[in-house]
């Protein structure tokens, strides 16, 4: 199971590779603010596990593994989203409050909230 700062990464992947199919160091650093080094190192980690493919110097691509682990945590991120909205937070504040929770809650407390929302909703 990956940790709270390697789901923070594989996100970012994730999300960069929906966009191109692949990103790289560089792009990665930038989007989450850290020092490339800080990525590479994460980057060869999440190799290891088998979350990514990657080259020295080249492109970072996912693995099978690696696009489930992602698109679970941006749905995961998606429900958060939604019952902060549902219960009226501002925009500024879930984010702020997404970012705070997002890797430390567990995959059992997001689906009880996934099923709360479809209750309030009447689905």
């Amino acid at each position: 199971m990956a940790s709270p700062s390697e789901e923070k990464y594989l996100e970012e992947i994730y999300n960069k590779v929906l966009e191109k199919e692949f990103t790289s160091v560089t792009e990665i650093a930038s989007s989450l603010n850290v020092n490339r080094s800080s990525v590479t190192k994460m980057v060869r980690k999440l190799s290891d596990e088998e979350y990514l493919h990657s080259q020295r110097y080249g492109k970072i691509r996912m693995t099978e593994k690696g696009l489930e682990k992602g698109m679970e945590l941006a749905l995961n991120h998606k429900v958060l989203e939604e019952f902060f909205q549902l219960i009226d937070l501002e925009e500024e504040q879930i984010h702020r409050e997404i970012s705070n929770i997002e890797y430390y809650i567990s995959g059992n407390a997001v689906a009880k909230i996934k099923d709360f929302i479809k209750k309030e909703k009447g689905e």
